[in-house]
C-alpha cells in the first residue's frame, strides 16, 4: 500500500509530463486512422512522446537532489 501511494504522490506531482506522453502516443496511434495526413500524426506524436519523456526525466533528476 505504501508503494501506491508513493507512486500515486509521483503521479500527481508530474501528471503535465504523463499528459504529454500519453497525448504523444494517442496523435501517434491516430496516425494510423488517417490517411491523408498520417505523417504529421505520426511524427508529431513521436516527438511530443519524447519531449514528454525528455521533461519526466529532466524533472525527476531535478527531484532527487
Amino acid at each position: 500500500m505504501l508503494l501506491l501511494s508513493g507512486l500515486r504522490q509521483q503521479m500527481k506531482k508530474h501528471k503535465d509530463d504523463l499528459l504529454v506522453i500519453v497525448g504523444g502516443a494517442g496523435l501517434f496511434i491516430f496516425g494510423f486512422l488517417d490517411e491523408g495526413l498520417a505523417w504529421f500524426f505520426k511524427s508529431s506524436g513521436v516527438l511530443m512522446f519524447l519531449w514528454g519523456c525528455a521533461t519526466l526525466y529532466v524533472n525527476l533528476k531535478s527531484s532527487e537532489q
